[in-house]
Formats: C-alpha cells, sequence, structure tokens
C-alpha cells in the first residue's frame, strides 16, 4: 500500500469516519471520498500528503458532510 497514488471511495456504502491512517499512504495523489456515508471532520494527516492536495474529493455539502479545510472539491 505504500505505492498507493490514487484511491476512490466513491460511490459506496462505507459507514462511519475517514482513516487517519489514509494519512500514511505518502505517495497518494488523488482520494475521492464522495457518495458514501462517511462523515465527521476529515483527518489532518491526509491533508499533510502534498500531492493529494491537487485531487481531493469528498462529500462537503452532501446527506453525510465531512468537514475538511483542505478540500478542492466537494459534492
Amino acid at each position: 500500500l505504500s505505492q498507493l497514488e490514487w484511491l476512490q471511495l466513491s460511490n459506496t456504502f462505507m459507514e462511519g469516519t475517514i482513516p487517519t491512517e489514509l494519512g500514511q499512504l505518502s505517495k497518494l495523489s488523488r482520494l475521492w471520498i464522495h457518495h458514501t456515508q462517511l462523515s465527521g471532520v476529515f483527518p489532518i494527516q491526509i491533508c499533510q500528503v502534498p500531492a493529494v492536495q491537487d485531487d481531493l474529493r469528498v462529500d462537503c455539502l452532501g446527506g453525510f458532510p465531512i468537514s475538511c479545510d483542505c478540500c478542492l472539491y466537494c459534492y
């Protein structure tokens, strides 16, 4: 997993909060977490991965909103 560059968790029935461990994926450049049932505050550890800031998409506006200060795209 340390070489993972793209993770799409959108359009799933995942519930709960976003794991802070995703922030350990230092090569991650695209992270999509929208149209899910995940909610809460987006972990700052993920925001600190430099490349992921270019394509970070989350549910900020949906039925299960995620609070995210570093997200570029809100759905």
